[in-house]
């Protein structure tokens, strides 16, 4: 009797080819990576963080599925090395190119080790007194459970809640705004606020915010690498670009025409330098333009 084909196994997939184009941010004791997909070899199931100080044994440091992993309470004032693995049920891939970092420490961040043909990078390290890092460690803890929390909150349309996520984001707003008080403020904890909120003129607020932060930072600390200005150049299109599309939705649209088109000039910059700081497309200067198109020629 002939059989059927109906009951073939399936191909085996091969393993994931290894994670490249690895970038980092980072606060006083926590580190957020994140990475391109692999494009060759088996699709990933997940991925797996790993850190060694090169004298003992890299240690399994997060397991995630999507490709970013926030790691938080790392240890501070000690140089350590951080790697990126991808796996499927065929087994793991080769480790990442490593990147190395000391937290809270002047010297904070070294290129990757093996570089696979893009780089791992992160904002210039800055010294703040020692009365400070108290209220600087706290907030970027604050922000770190904020993140941890609203993520889990993301469910599908209608699955999600909503009552926690905005329990979340308050209680966020109160560390940032204690902060502030302190004299304390950070362009990336303002911007992180700043997207979790609805209200059209408290999201103004806090992009504008996020972008005096960015301005005073390169001012204290002027970026020195292509990524660290892309990064700069960036996020002022980015604030001016989100506070114009307020406007854009609220009626106003000459308001709207003088933010956007500030974001232009500023998004061009950072495009002109993508290749160089070797950054993804994110189409801002894309967004910004379809956006002005649907502005009234005469205002």
């Amino acid at each position: 009797m002939a059989g059927t084909k109906d009951f073939e196994p399936a191909a085996a997939q091969p393993v994931p080819d290894r994670v490249e184009r690895i970038s980092v941010q980072f606060g006083y004791n926590w580190v957020l990576v994140y990475w391109q997909v692999p494009r060759a070899g088996g699709k990933p199931c997940g991925y797996r963080v790993y850190r060694t100080d090169k004298r003992s044994a890299p240690v399994l440091v997060a397991t995630v599925t999507e490709p970013e992993a926030l790691l938080p309470d790392q240890p501070e004032r000690l140089k350590l090395y951080y790697y990126v693995t991808a796996f499927n049920a065929a087994g793991e891939s080769a480790a990442s190119g490593e990147f190395g970092l000391m937290l809270n420490d002047p010297e904070e961040i070294e290129p990757a080790q093996a570089r696979l043909g893009a780089a791992a990078a992160a904002p210039p390290a800055a010294t703040f007194p020692e009365s400070e890092m108290p209220v600087r460690r706290e907030l970027g803890e604050a922000m770190m459970t904020f993140i941890q929390k609203t993520m889990s909150y993301m469910l599908p349309p209608g699955e999600g809640d909503e009552v926690m996520r905005q329990v979340a984001t308050e209680t966020y707003r109160q560390a940032v705004l204690a902060a502030a008080r302190q004299n304390i403020e950070v362009s990336l904890c303002w911007h992180t606020l700043a997207v979790w909120t609805e209200e059209g003129k408290e999201r103004i607020g806090y992009f504008a915010r996020a972008l005096d932060c960015c301005r005073a930072e390169a001012k204290a600390k002027k970026p020195e690498t292509a990524r660290e200005s892309w990064s700069w150049l960036h996020t002022q299109a980015d604030c001016l670009f989100e506070i114009g599309r307020v406007h854009f939705h609220e009626g106003a649209p000459a308001a709207a025409r003088t933010f956007l088109n500030e974001a232009l000039t500023w998004a061009r910059q950072a495009d002109a330098l993508q290749a160089q700081a070797d950054v993804q497309d994110d189409r801002l200067e894309g967004r910004i333009g379809e956006l002005l198109l649907q502005l009234p020629e005469k205002i």
